[in-house]
């Protein structure tokens, strides 16, 4: 019998200093019943139960670049109404054409926000930015994305991995619309 799992959402809305922008930070937290797991178990494994009976999410997420910064900024939306998708991870990276022996990983890589849960019907916001000197190799393609070094000289597309722990797992292009044709 799968025992019982909460999700505990603690949302904090704040201005910072004279900034009149309202920021906001969100922690997601899973509760069980501490009484009903064992000394021997982690009340986490409750959670792994949990996932061999609930289905798999399949998120609906754009990226692009933005024009000044090149900082990549991504939207994505939880359409289905039956689950919540849990720890959604998202993670820069190279097209998966590329070698099974090489790490397609752009790396460093920081997140805004990252393993996040989405409730059914709920939308997030994610920035994705890194170096300068990444961003000094990309350029936007004619068809409307992000390649890495050019072609010729074995460039990449630049995407977007996204997975989670019940998050059908997919790769979307890093589309470069609001950036000027090189």
């Amino acid at each position: 019998e799968l025992q019982n799992v909460l999700l505990y959402r603690m949302e904090v809305f704040y201005k910072d200093g004279n900034d009149s922008t309202i920021h906001d930070t969100r922690n997601d937290y899973y509760l069980t019943d501490p009484s009903l797991a064992s000394h021997s178990q982690s009340r986490y494994a409750l959670l792994g139960a949990y996932r061999k009976v609930v289905p798999q999410v399949r998120l609906e997420v754009t990226c692009a670049a933005d024009a000044d910064s090149m900082d990549i900024q991504c939207k994505v939306d939880h359409l289905k109404k039956e689950t919540i998708a849990i720890l959604t991870r998202f993670t820069l990276v190279l097209d998966p054409s590329m070698p099974d022996e090489l790490d397609n990983r752009i790396l460093p890589s920081f997140y805004s926000r990252n393993y996040i849960t989405l409730l059914p019907g709920e939308s997030s916001h994610v920035s994705i930015s890194t170096t300068t000197e990444q961003k000094q190799s990309w350029t936007c393609l004619p068809d409307g994305y992000i390649g890495v070094g050019t072609r010729k000289r074995g460039g990449f597309l630049l995407m977007v991995s996204i997975d989670g722990y019940n998050v059908e797992p997919r790769t979307v292009l890093v589309g470069c619309q609001s950036l000027a044709t090189t």
